[in-house]
């Protein structure tokens, strides 16, 4: 466990490190703030979960379904890149061409790379995984050292992008023995699993809209803020690696037993999040970051971005299990519920009285307090039934 952990910890220290050495390096530049969250919910929204029947089969490597599957992958990358670049020239002039295709090639490196972790996950290959994950993060730091050589960062900035793209489809290859070619045999993939589609724009939203608004709102303390949010999630991870990662297989095939094992224990660690958020949030109105200096900000807003790790981890956690059980029928007002919730905290966050006191800590309290909601009402329209004969 510990040396899983390891393999796991190394990499998430590399993308704080790239995004502090740009506010640090490269004056006047917020490319990674502004690319890596829009990549990553553009990722999230794109995850139609094509992978499921292929993976509940006893041996990944042999499921019939593996044509499929990779048709469907191939499909959505095909159809997710210029939706991408459409809808970001067409509503994000600030960007500009270049970025908004650095963009789309950050989008496919996390893509192809998620695809080639979970197989390794699931194979129980950590070393590869371990290789994988720091493919995709230690390439965001050539570009800074480029532009201290003279190159124009963001065109160095897309010309390393470009290269780690072919590098990460070279290692899905190699992982899968797949070859991620769209063809329509993998559309009927992608509309049996449309419906959970919602299972993966809601943690996007949570994690991926603060991210982006805290950026165009507090340019200035953006670079600290998600620095210290991708530090933060060390906490997630741990709870990965103790919880998740090594089960994956069992999850996916005992999907209610294992919830239902791991309830009371995610409930008490939920009890963080619960007393720091709603604190943090009351302190916001009246204790302003924009007072403190850089060093008392990040200390200020470590224990809330824990608090926000561990929200998200356990989220995410019962996101998947949604997937894996095919309860369809209890989906749809699980989605529709916690989107009318995401639409209340966004109404919420224009009140004028917020608008006046609104600062990082306030749009950061409000959400992690919408993901605890969250998780409520996934545990009491999917798994009270479930629970309440075990745990009474």
């Amino acid at each position: 466990m510990l040396k899983l952990l390891a393999l796991r910890g190394a990499p998430l220290f590399i993308r704080p490190l790239a995004i502090f050495l740009e506010g640090l390096l490269v004056p006047g530049q917020n490319v990674l703030v502004l690319v890596i969250p829009t990549a990553m919910l553009a990722l999230t929204i794109s995850s139609v979960p094509v992978h499921l029947a292929y993976y509940q089969g006893r041996d990944a490597d042999s499921s019939a379904s593996a044509r499929e599957y990779a048709s469907a992958l191939g499909l959505i990358l095909a159809i997710a890149v210029p939706i991408l670049a459409g809808t970001l020239l067409a509503l994000d002039a600030y960007l500009g061409g270049v970025l908004v295709a650095a963009t789309c090639m950050v989008f496919l490196i996390e893509k192809l790379s998620d695809e080639s972790s979970r197989m390794l996950e699931f194979r129980r290959q950590f070393s590869g995984w371990f290789f994988v994950q720091i493919l995709r993060s230690v390439w965001l730091i050539l570009p800074i050292l480029f532009f201290k050589f003279g190159a124009t960062y963001q065109l160095a900035f897309l010309a390393t992008s470009f290269g780690f793209v072919l590098i990460a489809l070279a290692v899905f290859m190699r992982v899968t023995c797949l070859t991620p070619w769209p063809k329509l045999t993998g559309m009927r993939v992608i509309r049996a699993n449309i419906v959970f589609l919602a299972a993966s724009f809601l943690p996007a939203s949570y994690r991926q809209i603060p991210r982006i608004m805290i950026t165009r709102l507090f340019p200035d303390q953006a670079h600290i803020y998600l620095a210290t949010a991708q530090l933060a999630q060390a906490v997630g991870l741990m709870f990965n690696v103790r919880f998740q990662i090594p089960y994956r297989k069992v999850i996916a095939q005992k999907t209610a037993l294992f919830q239902r094992r791991r309830h009371r224990l995610m409930m008490r660690y939920l009890l963080f999040p619960a007393l720091i958020a709603p604190l943090w949030l009351l302190i916001s109105f009246w204790v302003s970051p924009l007072h403190m200096t850089d060093a008392q900000f990040a200390a200020f807003i470590v224990p809330l971005m824990v608090a926000d790790a561990l929200t998200f981890a356990i989220l995410a956690v019962h996101m998947d299990y949604l997937q894996w059980l095919r309860r369809e029928v209890r989906l749809l007002p699980t989605y529709l519920t916690n989107g009318a919730l995401l639409g209340i905290l966004l109404g919420f966050l224009q009140l004028p009285i917020v608008v006046a006191s609104e600062n990082i800590v306030l749009t950061a309290s409000a959400f992690t307090l919408l993901g605890l909601f969250w998780i409520i009402v996934i545990i009491r329209l999917n798994f009270r039934l479930l629970n309440a004969s075990r745990l009474g």
